[in-house]
């Protein structure tokens, strides 16, 4: 990950926050579209997954 691609600190500091003075915080948190991203492709079914990894990682 290159600094440019970073996560703003504000950002993080905010969810650390809210997990450090909420009475029921969650038991994660996704920062940054790059990890919203990854989260969205881990709710997928494997095979989905699999194939759309495979295209993104080695062509049609």
């Amino acid at each position: 990950m290159l600094a440019s691609d970073a996560v703003p600190a504000d950002e993080v500091t905010k969810a650390v926050e809210h997990a450090l003075t909420s009475p029921r915080p969650k038991t994660r948190y996704v920062v940054g579209p790059d990890a919203k991203g990854r989260a969205r492709v881990e709710k997928l079914p494997d095979r989905l997954r699999d194939r759309l990894l495979t295209r993104f990682l080695f062509g049609s």
